[in-house]
C-alpha cells in the first residue's frame, strides 16, 4: 500500500455507528492492519453491540494481545474472531508472518479457548485460518488435525491472493512471488500459471457483486471506499468526518459509481477476484472431502 498508515479513533467509529447502526446488521473490524494494535477496539466492539449490531467480528494475527486483552475480548461481546496461523511450526509460519512467534500465537489461542470455558461463553466464535501455500500444501492433513485439536470452533483454508489487478502487465517480481509461494497443485490455487503468464483459473463474473448496494468499507481516517479491493483508497466516495453517512451513501459519487458499475465502466471491478474465489471454494470443499473426508469452510478474500 502507498496510503498513510494509522489507527481509527473511537470518535470516527462512533459517528459511523450512530448514523448507520439502525440499517446495519454486521460490522467487521478489519481493513489491512492488525486490529488489536488499536487500543480502543474493545470500546468499539461494546459500542457497536450496545447500538444493536447483531454481528461484530474481527481478524487478527493474535500476536499483540496479552492475557488481560484476551479476557477483555470475551467480556466485550465480540461475536466472531478469525485468527491467522499459516502452518504448524515456526519455520513455515514465519515465511508469511515475518517476525512472528508461532508458539505465542498458539498459547494466546489456547488461553482464549479456556477463557470462554471459564466464563461459560459461546462468544466469540473462533475460526483459525491457514493459507494454502507451497509449504502448507505438503501437510494439509496434519495441519488440519493440529488446528482442530486447539479447541476452536472452525478451521478454514484460504487461497493465497497476490494482489495483482492486471494480468496483462505481470512483472518479474509478480512471477517470482507466484512460483515461490503458490501451491504447486493447481487445484489449491486461484491462479493458472503457464509460460510466464498468469490468469484466473475460473471465469471472473463481476456482475454478481452487490457490495455497492449493501456495504461500505472505511479507511482508518474515515474515508469511504467501494470495498477492500481498493486497498490504496483510489476511489474515495466521501469522508465520514466531514459529511453524514446518509449524504455519502445517497450522494452523487455513489450514484455515479453504481451506474458506471452497471455499465461495465468501473475499472476497479474488471479483475475483481470475488466471484473467482466463490467458485474456488466450491471446488476446494470437494477437494478436502475427497482427500481427507472433511470440509474446509469457505472464506472470502479478506
Amino acid at each position: 500500500m502507498t496510503r498513510k498508515h494509522g489507527g481509527m479513533s473511537f470518535s470516527v467509529f462512533k459517528k459511523v455507528i450512530d448514523e448507520a447502526a439502525r440499517h446495519c446488521t454486521e460490522v467487521t473490524l478489519t481493513n489491512f492492519g492488525e486490529n488489536f494494535l488499536n487500543k480502543e477496539i474493545y470500546q468499539m466492539i461494546r459500542y457497536a453491540k450496545s447500538k444493536g449490531v447483531k454481528n461484530v467480528s474481527t481478524f487478527s494475527n493474535f500476536l499483540t494481545v496479552s492475557e488481560a486483552n484476551i479476557k477483555e475480548i470475551v467480556d466485550s461481546g465480540l461475536d466472531e474472531i478469525v485468527i491467522s496461523i499459516d502452518g504448524m511450526d515456526q519455520a513455515t509460519y514465519e515465511k508469511f508472518r515475518v517476525g512472528g512467534n508461532f508458539t505465542k500465537v498458539i498459547d494466546n489461542m489456547r488461553f482464549l479457548v479456556e477463557e470462554k470455558k471459564r466464563k461459560s461463553s459461546r462468544k466469540p466464535i473462533i475460526e483459525v485460518q491457514c493459507l494454502l501455500t507451497k509449504d502448507t500444501e505438503r501437510n494439509l492433513s496434519g495441519i488440519y488435525k493440529f488446528l482442530s485439536s486447539l479447541g476452536t470452533d472452525r478451521v478454514a483454508f484460504k487461497a493465497l491472493f497476490l494482489y495483482i489487478r492486471d494480468f496483462q502487465h505481470i512483472t518479474e517480481a509478480d512471477l517470482e512471488n507466484a512460483y515461490r509461494f503458490l501451491p504447486q497443485q493447481e487445484e489449491l490455487r486461484v491462479y493458472a500459471l503457464e509460460h510466464d503468464t498468469m490468469s484466473w483459473r475460473f471465469n471472473c463474473n463481476v456482475n454478481s457483486c452487490t457490495d455497492l448496494w449493501r456495504s461500505i468499507t472505511l479507511t482508518w481516517d474515515g474515508k469511504i471506499i467501494p470495498c477492500c479491493f481498493d486497498w490504496d483508497a483510489e476511489y474515495i466516495l466521501g469522508d465520514i468526518t466531514e459529511e453524514s453517512f446518509a449524504r455519502i451513501w445517497n450522494g452523487p459519487n455513489y450514484r455515479k459509481l453504481r451506474i458506471d458499475f452497471l455499465k461495465g465502466n468501473f475499472n476497479l471491478c474488471r479483475n475483481c477476484p470475488a466471484s473467482v474465489f466463490n467458485k474456488f471454494y466450491i471446488n476446494i470443499e470437494k477437494y478436502f472431502k475427497r482427500q481427507y473426508g472433511t470440509r474446509s469452510k469457505q472464506c472470502n478474500i479478506c
